[in-house]
């Protein structure tokens, strides 16, 4: 939405000293918020509440760095869960690119000047937007502090991924500017690109904020008959939708696997996402926000932290699910100042997008369903709700500065409502506001009114002007940015310490590969993890090893659905489906999975077994011994572990399987495998598994299994071959999750693989001795790099298109 005062869209690109100027202050800005990060005392990586960022962020970006620095591309990793898909994850993230390029060792100091990089980026956007509009030149670098750091920009770059959204979306505004004023098309289909390729969900929310700002933008202009304008609207749209449409096909290659991963993950499809919605969905559509949300959503107005920082935030939900709304104090006096003086045509298009962002912000039903009931979130497009007061405001000093008059009744008025608002006791009690930050709001609030009121008198509005940007840069400092610069980190003394991901369970995982080269899985029975969520564990991506724990986005479908049917729900339910915490105590299934190695602080077997409680009697001191020791961390060898495929020739229905109790499920496993009850091929030639007979020791049972086993001689991550021998026919069943992108050939022919054992793959066998080769490319890699071929043809259509009209 435009400014107001915002006469005819036609004017020069803003100046390039300009530019530079805004970025320079901007990264002085962000320079001294952060200096104590770019200075390589402290990392952006955050222990609080904030623990996704050592968790999750920074296992995945270690992981494929050391990918990328071995010289191949993501693809199948096995050190994510029991196996999962990894690309593109962070490559289709030129920020994320940044960090995977500078390599592990410098990764975590890179991260604070990424997100530096990120607050330039984004302000000198919004300034270059902001100037597009022709709004004056202070007004359009206040608007660029105010977006820079605003809370989704500081507090959303605690979590990396909304900051980039912000880069994003001040690009996706200024490429339609320049569109529609100048028919410069070139960063439209950037801003495109890049969202696709980062978030293919983002298209969604990124495309309403622009289908409503540019209904906005021609209504404010438009004077003829409505008829005219909606038709073009739809004109200019349909031009937009086909530009975006070429940026969407050039990220085809990002795009179609992520979109992948995304519709086949628990939260889309899964048990998660199926129960996330029906909650969702039950609420009543009318229904408002919860007394906490209301306070919660009024406060982040004013500051990120009033309602406390981190972890200590009390507040709806936490502390990065809370909406960031937060703009500026000078966006809250001066949004008001915009409808004076305008005419009643402009007043209702203003009144219009604040009460659509007002709806957003206060009913939940419409906002969620803009997640497509998927999960209860604001991120976004509560940011998405701010911006539009904020671009009031500096359309609104835009006007002032260039000489029309601060109505000062509706300025002082404004200011009573706004501290009326931050003393006022909002319900529950027990939603504690900083005392000592809300005095501090309410100074800055003053001296801003105080400031602004000045403005409309002659004589003293340089003065005031500066007084603003002295304000301003305080802003920065005491309320914006502690948000990210206040809060556990991880420092340089961490780091160098012998504690968290660098412990001594690191030299044990190092201690393995160069011992024992060839593949298997390890299992732990803690987590390294610097931060106290230890549920959510990334381990193997970070000490190079295949485990069973993983924490990622869109964890893998045939990983949950096997922990469902063994009834390890246990493993899910600490983290809400979102995480899968390794079978570490789910004993009886070790050399199932192939685990091999146990890494513990349990310094013998006694209190091992002591601590594998839930196993049968003396299994632990049967299957176990110490192989070596680092530090506190103790070695253990698996005595039983299988290899990664084995052979069956019985097989049991599923319907009995699911009839076992706990205990039962894990022993059978050892016996028959449990294929998919619609593929009659998987058991052809089998004998199903006779229950009713006594079942063999355990050892036994064990041994059995490991003499049909898969010898491998290959080991990539995206190739797998060897061979084995099976007397008769038979299925080799792997403890591969299930993935539509593996294919199989046997003995040099294509291979069919079947679903079995609840998410893994299995390979029917004649008798007799076969070689097995698995290849995996990531599904919809090859039609994505074809779409993006697309696109880039359409691109070069686009600019021979342009080359001829500019040369007739």
């Amino acid at each position: 939405m435009a400014g107001p005062g915002v006469p005819e869209p036609r004017r020069s690109p803003p100046p390039s000293a300009a530019l530079a100027a805004v970025a320079l202050l901007l990264a002085v800005l962000a320079a001294l918020a952060y200096r104590h990060f770019l200075l390589f005392d402290r990392t952006l990586l955050f222990t609080d509440v904030g623990a996704d960022s050592v968790n999750g962020f920074y296992p995945m970006w270690a992981h494929l760095a050391d990918t990328l620095h071995a010289g191949r591309l993501p693809g199948w990793s096995f050190r994510v869960g029991l196996g999962q898909n990894v690309f593109p994850d962070a490559l289709g993230n030129p920020f994320d690119l940044i960090l995977l390029l500078v390599g592990r060792d410098r990764l975590p100091w890179a991260v604070a000047w990424v997100e530096a990089l990120k607050i330039v980026l984004a302000g000198t956007l919004f300034f270059a937007l902001l100037r597009t509009l022709r709004l004056s030149l202070p007004a359009a670098a206040a608007g660029a502090v105010l977006y820079a750091f605003s809370g989704f920009m500081v507090l959303g770059g605690t979590w990396y991924l909304f900051s980039t959204q912000g880069v994003y979306l001040a690009l996706m505004l200024l490429g339609f500017e320049r569109y529609h004023q100048r028919g410069r098309w070139g960063v439209l289909v950037l801003a495109f690109f890049l969202i696709a390729a980062a978030r293919p969900f983002n298209l969604l929310n990124h495309g309403l904020l622009l289908a409503l700002y540019a209904a906005l933008r021609l209504a404010d202009g438009h004077s003829g008959p409505a008829r005219a304008g909606v038709r073009a609207y739809a004109g200019l749209m349909a031009r937009v939708a086909g530009l975006g449409a070429v940026g969407v096909a050039l990220s085809g290659v990002f795009m179609l696997p992520l979109a992948d991963q995304m519709l086949h993950s628990q939260r889309s499809s899964g048990v998660w996402g199926k129960a996330m919605r029906a909650r969702l969905l039950s609420d009543p559509v009318l229904g408002l926000s919860d007394a906490l949300q209301l306070k919660t959503t009024v406060l982040r107005l004013f500051g990120n932290d009033l309602l406390g920082r981190g972890s200590a935030f009390t507040g709806w939900n936490q502390y990065l699910d809370a909406p960031m709304l937060y703009v500026g104090l000078p966006t809250l006096l001066l949004a008001p100042q915009a409808f004076v003086g305008q005419p009643r045509r402009r007043k209702l298009l203003f009144a219009g997008a604040l009460a659509l962002a007002a709806v957003l912000l206060v009913f939940p039903f419409p906002r969620r369903a803009l997640w497509l009931f998927s999960a209860d979130y604001y991120r976004v497009i509560g940011f998405m709700c701010a911006l539009a007061p904020l671009f009031l405001a500096v359309g609104a000093l835009s006007r002032i500065g260039r000489g029309a008059r601060v109505h000062l009744p509706l300025l002082g008025a404004t200011l009573a409502v706004l501290l009326a608002a931050l003393f006022v006791p909002w319900p529950p009690p027990a939603s504690q506001v900083d005392g000592g930050l809300r005095w501090l709001t309410a100074g800055l609030l003053a001296a801003y009114a105080v400031a602004f009121g000045l403005m409309s008198r002659p004589p003293w509005r340089r003065a005031a002007g500066g007084l603003v940007a002295v304000l301003l840069c305080a802003e920065v400092g005491l309320v914006a940015t502690p948000a990210a610069t206040a809060r556990p980190v991880l420092t340089a003394a961490d780091l160098a310490a012998k504690t968290g991901y660098n412990d001594y369970s690191a030299d044990a995982a190092a201690w393995l590969r160069e011992t024992d080269p060839g593949f298997y899985r390890v299992e732990k029975t803690f987590s390294s993890s610097p931060s106290g969520f230890w549920v959510y564990r990334n381990d193997p991506m970070v000490q190079g090893y295949n485990g069973t724990s993983e924490y990622h986005s869109f964890a893998s479908p045939g990983y949950m659905r096997f922990l469902i049917a063994v009834g390890a729900t246990e493993v899910l339910a600490q983290s809400e489906y979102r995480a899968l915490i390794g079978l570490f105590q789910r004993v009886t299934l070790h050399p199932f999975l192939g685990i091999r190695y146990l890494i513990t602080g349990y310094p013998d077997a006694a209190s091992l077994a002591a601590w594998a409680a839930g196993a049968p009697p003396g299994l632990v001191e049967a299957m176990y011994a110490p192989v070596a020791r680092f530090g506190d961390v103790v070695v253990y060898r698996d005595r039983f572990a299988l290899p990664l495929g084995f052979t069956y020739d019985r097989y049991l229905d599923y319907r009995a399987f699911l009839a076992l109790p706990r205990e039962g499920r894990e022993r059978v496993l050892y016996d028959a495998f449990v294929p998919d009850p619609r593929d009659a091929d998987a058991v052809r030639g089998l004998t199903p598994l006779d229950l009713t007979r006594p079942a063999a020791p355990f050892v036994e049972a064990v041994a059995a299994r490991a003499r049909g086993g898969l010898t491998l001689r290959r080991t990539d991550p995206d190739h797998l071959e060897g061979t084995v021998t099976t007397p008769g026919p038979a299925l080799l069943a792997l403890t591969i999750p299930q993935d539509p992108g593996w294919r199989a050939r046997v003995d040099g022919a294509p291979a069919v693989l079947h679903p079995v054992n609840f998410g893994f793959m299995g390979l029917a066998l004649g008798p007799g001795s076969h070689t097995v080769a698995l290849d995996y490319a990531p599904p919809g890699r090859a039609a994505g790099a074809w779409l993006s071929g697309a696109g880039a043809l359409a691109l070069a259509g686009l600019v021979l298109a342009g080359r001829r009209r500019h040369s007739l």
